[in-house]
């Protein structure tokens, strides 16, 4: 079982990393296309047409591609107050409890997201904007990265639950 683990957790590890590189990676675009624009809009007076939209996708999909990985390094905010004054053990209760209640959110909005998704890509869906882009490729930022949130979140439960007892 441990080795089976090890295989899980080092495909899951590199999984969500790798999101979290692409996501920051897209933040860096979207701030390249906004200072593009202002300078256009401004500047030289000749607005673009495209950069809110795209910049939006790449927002979603940035924001999405990196959900796993700050839950991977712990940087989602948190309010500890009370929960520091309790025992070692009542912690790990409580973020037993709080992580199987995410992964419950988390595959029901991932089931959720998928459905629509679906139905824009087979459809044909695209925006209403000048650029006419299909709705598919914002929709689907929000299954795929719920589900790589599900993976990690099992990642982190099966460590609090196996890694350590073995």
């Amino acid at each position: 079982m441990k080795k089976r683990f090890e295989s899980y957790d080092k495909l899951v590890g590199k999984l969500v990393t790798g999101s979290g590189i692409v996501g920051a990676f897209l933040f860096l675009i979207v701030m390249g296309i906004t200072t593009y624009e202002v300078m256009m809009r401004y500047v030289f007076n000749a607005p673009t047409t495209w950069s809110m939209e795209i910049s939006v996708i790449l927002t979603m999909w940035g924001t999405f591609l990196g959900i796993a990985y700050t839950l991977q390094k712990g940087s989602h905010t948190s309010v500890d107050l009370v929960i520091n004054k309790l025992s070692e053990r009542a912690r790990g209760v409580i973020k037993i409890l709080i992580y199987l209640f995410i992964l419950l959110f988390c595959i029901f909005l991932t089931w959720a997201s998928l459905i629509p998704a679906i139905e824009a890509y087979l459809l044909g869906e695209v925006t209403q904007s000048y650029t006419r882009t299909p709705l598919f490729l914002l929709m689907f930022s929000i299954p795929i990265g719920g589900a790589l949130l599900i993976l990690e979140i099992v990642r982190e439960l099966f460590e609090m639950f196996h890694w350590k007892k073995q």
